[in-house]
């Protein structure tokens, strides 16, 4: 059964299995870039602002997670969808300096290209 604007309990088991699939993969992300950007790995230049950067991020990342976890909890429901998406983009765009968030680079992506043809179906619906 669906409320007024809500999400149905199949959409909301869909959503929540994608969410966690994607914390893993942030997560995972994360791990591996802060093995490749250890000191006895990394040569380059960059190394000595790219863990920040990499952290700061993934910290954005999962802020978006947050967001859309309460969207689907109906809490705000599509202010939270449109926040996440926002805050995903803003993060997708912001590492693409950053040789080892490529993982994150495309979670972030993937998320907020499935959030808003999300909210292009609720808008069409009404």
């Amino acid at each position: 059964m669906k409320a007024k604007g809500g999400l149905t309990s199949d959409e909301m088991g869909c959503f929540i299995i994608v969410m966690a699939v994607a914390a893993v993969f942030l997560g995972s992300g994360w791990l591996l870039g802060e093995i490749l950007l250890a000191p006895p790995h990394c040569g380059s230049s960059g190394c000595g602002t790219w863990p920040q950067e990499l952290r700061l991020l993934t910290i954005s990342s999962f802020v978006g997670l947050g967001c859309l976890g309460l969207a689907a909890a109906n809490i705000l429901q599509k202010p939270m969808f449109v926040l996440g998406a926002g805050i995903l983009a803003i993060t997708t765009f912001a590492g693409h300096g950053n040789p080892v968030t490529f993982i994150r680079v495309g979670v972030d992506f993937i998320l907020t290209m499935g959030v808003l043809g999300w909210l292009l179906v609720l808008w069409r619906e009404g």
